[in-house]
């Protein structure tokens, strides 16, 4: 028999952006926009829960007009 498996190795200063978005995009939308709030993050303007929450829902808005 075979299980499929995922590994996934989160380093520290990626963590808490892992947890929302693995909460809230992961599987569940479009991998661009996980990858455009990423950048965000590393760049700064996303430090919390609620920024990151807040560009997602743009972003949403954005892509569906």
């Amino acid at each position: 028999m075979a299980y499929p498996i995922e590994i996934q190795l989160w380093c520290g200063k990626d963590y808490l952006f892992n947890i929302w978005s693995h909460q809230y995009v992961y599987k569940y939308k479009n991998p661009e926009i996980g990858y455009q709030l990423y950048r965000k993050y590393v760049d700064g303007k996303i430090k919390n829960k609620e920024e990151f929450l807040k560009n997602l829902k743009e972003m949403e808005g954005k892509r569906n007009d």
